[in-house]
Protein backbone atom coordinates (compact mmCIF):
# COMPACT_ATOMS: atom_id res chain seq x y z
CA UNK A 1 0.00 0.00 0.00
CA UNK A 2 1.30 3.45 -0.92
CA UNK A 3 2.47 5.92 1.69
CA UNK A 4 -0.54 7.62 3.30
CA UNK A 5 0.58 10.66 5.24
CA UNK A 6 -1.21 11.97 8.32
CA UNK A 7 -0.79 14.97 10.64
CA UNK A 8 -2.14 16.11 13.99
CA UNK A 9 -2.43 19.76 14.99
CA UNK A 10 -2.09 21.71 18.24
CA UNK A 11 -2.36 25.48 18.82
CA UNK A 12 -0.27 27.12 21.53
CA UNK A 13 -2.14 29.08 24.20
CA UNK A 14 -0.55 32.36 23.12
CA UNK A 15 -1.39 31.69 19.46
CA UNK A 16 2.20 32.10 18.23
CA UNK A 17 2.76 28.44 17.29
CA UNK A 18 0.81 25.68 15.61
CA UNK A 19 2.50 22.34 16.16
CA UNK A 20 2.12 19.89 13.29
CA UNK A 21 3.03 16.34 14.28
CA UNK A 22 3.40 13.55 11.75
CA UNK A 23 0.89 10.85 12.68
CA UNK A 24 1.56 8.50 9.76
CA UNK A 25 3.04 5.68 11.84
CA UNK A 26 5.70 3.13 10.96
CA UNK A 27 4.26 -0.34 11.58
CA UNK A 28 1.15 -0.75 9.45
CA UNK A 29 0.07 -0.67 5.83
CA UNK A 30 0.53 2.72 4.19
CA UNK A 31 2.97 3.89 6.85
CA UNK A 32 6.63 4.95 6.75
CA UNK A 33 9.01 2.20 5.57
CA UNK A 34 6.28 -0.43 5.20
CA UNK A 35 5.53 -2.33 2.00
CA UNK A 36 8.19 -0.62 -0.08
CA UNK A 37 7.34 2.89 1.10
CA UNK A 38 10.14 5.34 1.72
CA UNK A 39 11.00 5.79 5.39
CA UNK A 40 11.26 9.08 7.28
CA UNK A 41 15.01 8.42 7.45
CA UNK A 42 15.02 8.76 3.64
CA UNK A 43 13.98 12.39 3.96
CA UNK A 44 17.43 13.85 3.52
CA UNK A 45 17.42 16.60 0.93
CA UNK A 46 16.07 19.98 -0.05
CA UNK A 47 13.76 20.70 -2.96
CA UNK A 48 15.51 21.00 -6.33
CA UNK A 49 13.52 22.94 -8.90
CA UNK A 50 16.12 22.60 -11.66
CA UNK A 51 13.75 20.59 -13.83
CA UNK A 52 16.03 17.56 -13.98
CA UNK A 53 14.55 14.12 -14.52
CA UNK A 54 13.19 12.55 -11.32
CA UNK A 55 15.41 10.00 -9.59
CA UNK A 56 13.29 7.64 -7.46
CA UNK A 57 16.33 6.16 -5.75
CA UNK A 58 17.69 9.58 -4.88
CA UNK A 59 16.89 12.07 -2.17
CA UNK A 60 13.48 12.93 -0.77
CA UNK A 61 12.05 15.85 1.12
CA UNK A 62 8.84 16.83 2.88
CA UNK A 63 6.93 19.97 2.00
CA UNK A 64 4.13 21.80 3.82
CA UNK A 65 1.89 24.22 1.93
CA UNK A 66 -0.53 26.53 3.74
CA UNK A 67 -3.33 28.66 2.28
CA UNK A 68 -5.28 30.77 4.78
CA UNK A 69 -8.76 32.17 4.20
CA UNK A 70 -9.72 34.89 6.67
CA UNK A 71 -13.19 35.91 7.88
CA UNK A 72 -13.53 38.37 4.97
CA UNK A 73 -13.09 35.50 2.52
CA UNK A 74 -9.61 36.60 1.40
CA UNK A 75 -7.22 33.71 0.73
CA UNK A 76 -3.46 34.08 1.05
CA UNK A 77 -1.21 31.36 -0.37
CA UNK A 78 2.11 31.10 1.45
CA UNK A 79 5.40 29.80 0.09
CA UNK A 80 5.99 26.08 0.50
CA UNK A 81 7.88 25.18 3.67
CA UNK A 82 10.72 22.71 3.15
CA UNK A 83 10.43 20.77 6.39
CA UNK A 84 13.82 19.07 6.02
CA UNK A 85 15.56 22.43 5.74
CA UNK A 86 13.57 24.06 8.53
CA UNK A 87 13.41 21.18 11.01
CA UNK A 88 15.43 18.20 9.81
CA UNK A 89 18.94 19.57 9.97
CA UNK A 90 20.94 16.45 9.16
CA UNK A 91 17.84 14.27 8.89
CA UNK A 92 15.05 12.65 10.87
CA UNK A 93 16.40 9.83 13.05
CA UNK A 94 13.13 8.94 14.77
CA UNK A 95 9.44 9.35 14.09
CA UNK A 96 9.28 11.72 17.06
CA UNK A 97 11.56 14.08 15.13
CA UNK A 98 8.72 14.80 12.70
CA UNK A 99 7.29 17.61 14.81
CA UNK A 100 7.03 20.97 13.06
CA UNK A 101 6.35 24.12 15.08
CA UNK A 102 5.05 26.62 12.56
CA UNK A 103 5.41 30.29 13.51
CA UNK A 104 4.69 33.55 11.71
CA UNK A 105 8.29 33.50 10.44
CA UNK A 106 7.46 30.38 8.40
CA UNK A 107 4.46 32.01 6.70
CA UNK A 108 6.11 33.80 3.82
CA UNK A 109 4.93 35.31 0.56
CA UNK A 110 7.78 35.71 -1.94
CA UNK A 111 10.19 35.34 0.97
CA UNK A 112 8.58 38.03 3.16
CA UNK A 113 7.43 36.66 6.52
CA UNK A 114 4.01 37.33 8.03
CA UNK A 115 5.71 38.39 11.28
CA UNK A 116 8.24 37.52 13.95
CA UNK A 117 8.46 34.42 16.15
CA UNK A 118 6.18 36.13 18.71
CA UNK A 119 3.55 37.37 16.22
CA UNK A 120 0.07 35.88 16.63
CA UNK A 121 -0.84 33.55 13.79
CA UNK A 122 -3.74 34.59 11.54
CA UNK A 123 -7.22 33.27 12.26
CA UNK A 124 -9.23 31.56 9.57
CA UNK A 125 -9.47 28.32 7.64
CA UNK A 126 -6.01 26.89 7.05
CA UNK A 127 -5.88 24.68 3.94
CA UNK A 128 -2.96 22.31 4.57
CA UNK A 129 -1.08 20.23 2.01
CA UNK A 130 1.60 17.87 3.38
CA UNK A 131 3.53 15.79 0.87
CA UNK A 132 6.70 13.88 0.08
CA UNK A 133 8.79 14.90 -2.92
CA UNK A 134 11.61 13.50 -5.01
CA UNK A 135 14.25 16.16 -4.49
CA UNK A 136 15.51 15.94 -8.06
CA UNK A 137 12.83 16.70 -10.61
CA UNK A 138 10.30 18.15 -8.18
CA UNK A 139 7.85 15.30 -8.59
CA UNK A 140 5.47 14.05 -5.94
CA UNK A 141 6.77 10.78 -4.49
CA UNK A 142 3.44 9.07 -4.92
CA UNK A 143 -0.03 10.36 -5.71
CA UNK A 144 -1.29 8.83 -2.44
CA UNK A 145 1.44 10.50 -0.38
CA UNK A 146 -0.40 13.83 -0.31
CA UNK A 147 -2.39 14.88 2.73
CA UNK A 148 -4.88 17.69 2.19
CA UNK A 149 -6.79 18.97 5.19
CA UNK A 150 -8.63 22.04 6.49
CA UNK A 151 -8.31 23.25 10.06
CA UNK A 152 -9.90 26.21 11.78
CA UNK A 153 -7.47 28.47 13.61
CA UNK A 154 -9.15 30.79 16.12
CA UNK A 155 -6.30 31.91 18.36
CA UNK A 156 -6.82 35.67 18.03
CA UNK A 157 -10.53 35.60 18.87
CA UNK A 158 -9.95 32.99 21.57
CA UNK A 159 -7.29 35.11 23.28
CA UNK A 160 -9.44 38.23 22.83
CA UNK A 161 -12.45 36.53 24.41
CA UNK A 162 -10.52 35.32 27.44
CA UNK A 163 -8.90 38.73 27.84
CA UNK A 164 -12.36 40.32 27.98
CA UNK A 165 -13.53 37.75 30.53
CA UNK A 166 -10.52 38.49 32.72
CA UNK A 167 -11.24 42.21 32.54
CA UNK A 168 -14.73 41.92 34.07
CA UNK A 169 -14.51 44.15 37.17
CA UNK A 170 -14.71 42.21 40.42
CA UNK A 171 -17.55 44.32 41.73
CA UNK A 172 -19.60 43.70 38.57
CA UNK A 173 -20.96 40.43 39.93
CA UNK A 174 -20.73 40.85 43.70
CA UNK A 175 -24.37 41.70 44.33
CA UNK A 176 -27.04 39.78 46.18
CA UNK A 177 -29.88 41.19 44.12
CA UNK A 178 -29.91 41.88 40.39
CA UNK A 179 -31.74 45.12 41.13
CA UNK A 180 -28.49 46.43 42.60
CA UNK A 181 -26.68 45.91 39.31
CA UNK A 182 -26.15 49.00 37.22
CA UNK A 183 -26.49 48.97 33.45
CA UNK A 184 -22.70 49.34 33.21
CA UNK A 185 -22.13 46.29 35.40
CA UNK A 186 -24.56 44.26 33.32
CA UNK A 187 -22.68 45.22 30.16
CA UNK A 188 -19.33 44.47 31.79
CA UNK A 189 -20.51 40.92 32.39
CA UNK A 190 -22.89 40.13 29.56
CA UNK A 191 -20.79 41.21 26.58
CA UNK A 192 -17.75 39.02 27.47
CA UNK A 193 -20.11 36.16 28.31
CA UNK A 194 -21.78 36.61 24.93
CA UNK A 195 -18.35 36.40 23.29
CA UNK A 196 -17.54 33.25 25.24
CA UNK A 197 -20.80 31.54 24.29
CA UNK A 198 -20.19 32.39 20.64
CA UNK A 199 -16.63 31.06 20.86
CA UNK A 200 -17.85 27.76 22.36
CA UNK A 201 -20.49 27.48 19.65
CA UNK A 202 -17.95 28.15 16.91
CA UNK A 203 -15.52 25.55 18.26
CA UNK A 204 -18.34 23.01 18.56
CA UNK A 205 -19.20 23.62 14.90
CA UNK A 206 -15.58 23.34 13.73
CA UNK A 207 -16.23 19.92 12.17
CA UNK A 208 -18.85 21.34 9.82
CA UNK A 209 -17.94 20.90 6.16
CA UNK A 210 -19.37 24.35 5.35
CA UNK A 211 -16.33 26.55 5.93
CA UNK A 212 -18.26 29.68 4.89
CA UNK A 213 -20.48 29.31 7.97
CA UNK A 214 -17.43 28.94 10.21
CA UNK A 215 -15.89 32.07 8.72
CA UNK A 216 -19.17 33.95 9.22
CA UNK A 217 -19.16 32.92 12.88
CA UNK A 218 -15.57 34.02 13.24
CA UNK A 219 -16.40 37.37 11.64
CA UNK A 220 -19.25 37.90 14.11
CA UNK A 221 -17.00 37.11 17.06
CA UNK A 222 -14.33 39.48 15.78
CA UNK A 223 -16.96 42.21 15.61
CA UNK A 224 -18.17 41.51 19.17
CA UNK A 225 -14.63 41.71 20.53
CA UNK A 226 -13.81 44.87 18.57
CA UNK A 227 -17.00 46.60 19.76
CA UNK A 228 -16.30 45.64 23.37
CA UNK A 229 -12.76 46.95 23.17
CA UNK A 230 -13.77 50.20 21.47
Amino acid sequence: MALTLDLSYLQSNDNTVIQFTDATGETGAGEWGVGGNIDYTDIDGTLDDSGAAPVRAGLYTLELYIDITDSDGTTTSYDGIDLFTEFGGVGFAALTDLVFEIKATHLQVAGVAYGTATTELPDGIWDITYQAYDVVGVTIYDTDSILEDDIQVDGIVRVGTYDDLREIPEDAYMYEDEAELSRTNWENMLIPLQEYMYLVGMEAAASLPDTDKLLDMQNTLETLIANNDA
